[in-house]
């Protein structure tokens, strides 16, 4: 198998030039990865620290996880594990990371520096994605289970706090505030239920639907609830009363929509264009009002297979769209906008060729990675 060519690309925002229209960004430094131990042909799963000196990567069907310094692209350390990831998160702090493991029901934290073994964490039936979160301070997590069941963790430690019997049927989302005093999960029964971490009890449970709810989040304020339900938009409700307060009807993805720190949201689709689909990104308000809406540059004739992603600086309000077309695609195109209160404009465009395209920020840099086989 050919080796994996990486390079990761740090971009330094220039805010200045920004708002003067001209050039808005410049390519600091360009590192190339070793990645002679990958078994991999590419990663797709890609993470920074905090600080942005590792670097994080893995592969969704592969058992293999690498950590690199992201100045001089050396290989600090790997693990091959017994199944294959299902995906890995960095606590906030950068201090941990947290493995999940495909027709495997342990969470594993890990030393995030070193590497080493912290503890396993056994929990009964885990299903989905969104089912494990981490605390904004650092200090939890949460897991919601096959059962119904969200439970509390103490992420220092792995003792379990607390057991929210929470829905009937399994818990499709858990997610935390922006402040860390609140979690809120949704179920395949149809109710969002939020908590409060502190004093460990049940806030309060809105029916939102007759179906699976697939995720719910808070706004950075935590007035809204953001929530998306099966065969809908993305509802929006007060988070005290549970009242609806909007309704996005594009239909996006399951756990693509992303809230901002001005309770304006993104969201990720597609729609159905003769025999293939062409993929979008929406921007919206909180009372669902449509501000800006991109369709991917190219349709996809495979109707399994149209991508607009994104990633966004929420410091910045700036979006990088991937137009990703089919598995074979020579025809990506990354965008930056810059996402304002009521509109959205576009700054620059890069043409991607057959690479793919991820974005991390830190501290007024964009850490922009592509990969190629």
């Amino acid at each position: 198998m050919r080796g994996l060519i990486l390079s990761i690309l740090i971009v330094l925002t220039c805010l200045s030039s920004l708002a003067s229209q001209n050039k808005s960004w410049e390519i600091t430094a360009r590192v190339q990865l070793d990645s002679s131990q990958a078994p991999s042909s590419y990663y797709d799963i890609f993470e920074f620290s905090k600080d942005g000196k590792l670097f994080y990567a893995s592969h969704n069907q592969s058992k293999y996880l690498a950590v690199y310094n992201s100045k001089s692209g050396k290989l600090l350390y790997d693990k091959n594990f017994t199944e294959k990831i299902h995906f890995h998160k960095l606590s906030l702090d950068g201090k941990k990371l947290i493995v999940r493991l495909k027709h495997n029901d342990e969470v594993i934290v890990f030393d995030a520096h070193s590497g080493q073994k912290l503890y396993t964490v056994e929990t009964e039936n885990l299903s989905g994605y969104d089912i494990v979160a981490v605390s904004p301070s650092s200090d939890t997590f949460a897991i919601g289970d096959y059962n119904g069941q969200v439970k509390l963790y103490d992420l220092n430690t792995g003792d379990q706090l607390v057991l929210f019997p929470a829905h009937k049927g399994k818990v499709m989302s858990v997610s935390y505030s922006l402040s860390g005093q609140k979690l809120v999960s949704s179920g395949q029964d149809g109710y969002v239920k939020t908590f409060d971490v502190t004093s460990k009890i049940l806030i309060s449970s809105f029916k939102v639907a007759n179906t699976v709810v697939y995720h719910a989040d808070f706004s950075p304020d935590e007035t809204y609830l953001f929530v998306r339900p099966a065969g809908t938009g993305v509802k929006i409700l007060d988070a005290k009363t549970g009242k609806l307060n909007g309704w996005s009807r594009n239909r996006c993805f399951e756990h693509s929509f992303y809230v901002l720190s001005n309770n304006n949201a993104l969201c990720s689709g597609d729609y159905r264009y003769g025999q293939g689909l062409i993929g979008f990104v929406s921007y919206f308000s909180s009372e669902g009002r449509h501000i800006f809406r991109e369709d991917a540059n190219a349709s996809s004739y495979d109707p399994h297979f149209a991508y607009a992603r994104y990633f966004v600086n929420t410091e910045k309000k700036l979006l990088l769209i991937e137009d990703n077309i089919g598995h074979l695609s020579d025809s990506n195109i990354a965008t930056i906008y810059s996402l304002e209160q009521d509109r959205a404009y576009r700054v620059s465009t890069t043409y991607l060729g057959d690479r793919r395209a991820y974005v991390r920020s830190f501290n007024g840099y964009e850490f922009f990675a592509s990969a190629k086989n």
